[in-house]
């Protein structure tokens, strides 16, 4: 049984309660705020122990789910791998390069499981095509949405979930970035479009934006002999294959196969892989370092756009 800490009031920490509380394996030994000021409407809820201090609810816990934002996430994280524990966190506390850097060392001195929640990669109409991603030489991918986080630049609160795939996807280095945008809504990025050379010829084009009408979350792969599409919003993927004759020469119709998509819930499935990674002892499960390695990316596009578009902020 695995004693897991819950540090979050919001909407999605009370998703995490919900998920967490269906393990057998765990046990939510309580919950507290990020600001540590008290509101014990989860508790209640749920009947769960509040921790009106933080420290004494790490100090009990295995483990910590942590559902934060901006930079109260870096300093608990700080904290909680001073105290050796895993942590489940979001990609938000990467933000700040120098920050990271040292997180990233006192993760791999606490020697803990550290995972980035990441949740597209859980996606069922991702998780239905990955298998047939291989070598791809030009990706596409469309995020747009009317909704918006007017207090993070869209390259960090869209655009990330399609790098992290597309990265993840092109088994080489990054060659060069070019990247444009503009901002509206607020004072902070709300269109960005980025252009990725990798240096095994792979290209990728990246465009996000919370000032649409309609809400898109598309990622196409395209390859040598084959066309991979995923809607990640509506659950649907296809996978459109070059057929050829016996000469290796392509003929008109394409083999299209639609693969069989389970439905399920990427949140879910993204935790239940965290606390299986925590039951393993015999090696330590951290993304933290793949994780940055996206966000330094992410920084680079979005400085390109800051500077190509005159963004001041």
């Amino acid at each position: 049984m695995i004693n897991i800490g819950i540090i979050g009031n919001n909407d999605v920490a009370e998703s995490h309660i919900k998920i967490l509380a269906k393990n057998p394996d765990v046990n939510i030994i309580g919950v507290t705020t990020c600001s540590g000021y008290f509101n014990n409407d989860l508790s209640k809820k749920y009947n769960i122990k509040y921790f009106t201090n933080i420290d004494a609810l790490i100090e009990k816990s295995d483990s910590i789910d942590l559902i934060c934002n901006d930079d109260i996430v870096i300093k608990l994280t700080e904290k909680i791998f001073k105290a050796s524990k895993s942590i489940f966190v979001s990609s938000a506390f990467l933000n700040n390069t120098a920050k990271a850097e040292k997180l990233i060392k006192l993760a791999d001195e606490a020697n803990v499981n550290v995972h980035v929640s990441f949740i597209e990669r859980y996606n069922p109409a991702y998780v239905a095509i990955k298998n047939y991603i291989e070598n791809p030489l030009y990706i596409e991918s469309h995020r747009l949405t009317s909704l918006y986080n007017k207090n993070i630049s869209v390259v960090y609160d869209l655009m990330l979930h399609d790098l992290d795939l597309i990265l993840n996807a092109v088994n080489s280095s990054v060659r060069k970035i070019s990247a444009t945008g503009m901002w509206s809504i607020a004072k902070t990025i709300d269109i960005a479009n980025a252009r990725i050379e990798f240096n095994n010829g792979c290209v990728a084009n990246l465009t996000a934006s919370r000032m649409s009408d309609t809400n898109i979350k598309k990622i196409k792969f395209f390859q040598h002999d084959a066309h991979i599409t995923a809607d990640l919003l509506n659950n649907e993927s296809n996978i459109s294959i070059l057929k050829r004759d016996e000469n290796n020469n392509s003929v008109n119709n394409n083999i299209l196969i639609t693969p069989e998509i389970e439905i399920i819930n990427p949140l879910e499935t993204e935790i239940t892989s965290f606390i299986s990674s925590i039951s393993k002892t015999e090696d330590v499960d951290s993304n933290i370092e793949e994780s940055y390695n996206t966000l330094k990316i992410a920084n680079l596009i979005n400085e390109k756009i800051k500077v190509s578009s005159n963004i001041v902020y």
